[in-house]
């Protein structure tokens, strides 16, 4: 299907049929759940002079308050709504089927505080996952291989319509575009005269929602893993490749060449060791990271990761590095082990022997270098770490 175009400029048409060389790509990544280590929970106690009190780890304090309303049928302005820290949020905390669940059963105890918790079975078996996804890059090139043209056609569900449909019926509409569908591609950086970004709404049966980096954590996985295509196809360096197509984006490239030089980019790397690039912007943030890579026995190891990060205005280091390291350990969990399947209507996986996460022994080295570019704008920080890591490893 052609899509919803996200993003055109010149005649991709013509930048193709001109070409001298042209190259073409699919990509694929899977559903994943969430998996935050505490376990999905909540506390809730409705009380007989209808009024409701509810202690849960969440990313939208009115939405609790809402449902715990609608579970008991206590007017919103009685419910007292206590938000702890969350154990691991990632997007799953902004789903409120626990707190329905806690909000009915305390109901029907009233005066009684009910906790429920989830086992890991129904957690894994029954999330809101991450989009499964799938694109199709092609790239065409001149003469002298300079990339002239970029056509990239993604394929997915929208987590913003599954979310609405769930959390606030009256909303639900697939008129509007989603920008996390394409997010993490239509906004690439770099400059191409000829280009077009569309979508094909895919609507599969398996519930989607907000993972940690929403779309670009598997867009950006789409679209650096090809600009390194691109440069192979150009006979280039992956660095001076993407370096030279950000002439016009200065905070961009020095991110990148921050990340490059502390790396060691232009240094051999040791027997048996590669080293990958890769450059994404999302909440604000721009962040570049070089993973070192090896292979034992088969089994893929990543030695190192060296970070660059522009926030604007990094208030709290000690916050930016803490965000950053957990970002690259939560991309590199889904990048080397992250997969839910179903068969005959059900989730395969379980738990953590069969939806491994990367263990204190795998995780690698993470240098985190923070550049104060001046800017007062405040980037994100939760999120802008994980989507380099995949197509850097």
């Amino acid at each position: 299907e052609e899509g919803r175009t996200y993003d055109a400029a010149g005649d991709v048409v013509a930048a193709f049929k001109n070409a001298a060389t042209n190259i073409e790509h699919n990509y694929f990544a899977p559903y994943l759940a969430h998996a935050t280590m505490e376990p999905i929970n909540c506390t809730a106690v409705v009380r007989s002079d209808d009024s409701a009190e509810v202690w849960v780890g969440n990313q939208g304090p009115p939405l609790v308050r809402s449902t715990v309303a609608k579970a008991s049928g206590v007017e919103p302005d009685n419910v007292v709504v206590h938000t702890p820290y969350l154990g691991g949020g990632f997007g799953r905390r902004a789903e409120m089927d626990v707190v329905m669940q806690a909000g009915q059963i305390a109901n029907q105890m009233r005066d009684t505080p009910v906790q429920l918790i989830w086992s890991r079975e129904e957690d894994i078996q029954h999330d809101q996952y991450r989009p499964m996804g799938s694109a199709l890059m092609r790239a065409a090139f001149d003469s002298n291989g300079e990339l002239q043209g970029f056509d990239a056609k993604v394929v997915g569900q929208s987590c913003m319509y599954n979310m609405v449909s769930r959390l606030m019926p009256g909303m639900e509409s697939n008129l509007m575009k989603d920008r996390t569908t394409t997010e993490g591609v239509f906004d690439l950086p770099y400059v191409v005269p000829n280009r077009r970004v569309s979508q094909v709404l895919a609507e599969e049966p398996v519930p989607v929602g907000f993972w940690r980096s929403v779309g670009h954590s598997h867009h950006a996985f789409f679209a650096e893993a090809f600009i390194d295509e691109c440069a192979e196809a150009a006979g280039k360096d992956p660095y001076q490749f993407r370096h030279a197509l950000l002439s016009h984006a200065p905070r961009h490239q020095n991110v990148l060449a921050l990340a490059a030089n502390k790396a060691g980019w232009d240094s051999p790397s040791a027997d048996g060791v590669g080293r990958g690039i890769a450059l994404a912007e999302s909440f604000g943030s721009i962040v570049a990271q070089v993973a070192e890579v090896e292979l034992n026995d088969g089994e893929v190891h990543v030695r190192r990761v060296t970070c660059a990060v522009d926030c604007g205005f990094a208030i709290n280091p000690d916050t930016v590095f803490a965000q950053i390291e957990s970002g690259i350990i939560y991309g590199l969990t889904a990048a080397l082990y992250g997969e839910i399947t179903v068969k005959n209507g059900r989730v395969q996986q379980s738990n953590f022997p069969d939806y491994k996460m990367v263990h204190l022994a795998q995780a690698p080295v993470v240098e985190v270098h923070i550049i104060e570019s001046g800017v007062e704008f405040l980037g994100g920080i939760g999120e802008p770490g994980t989507p380099p890591i995949a197509p850097a490893v």
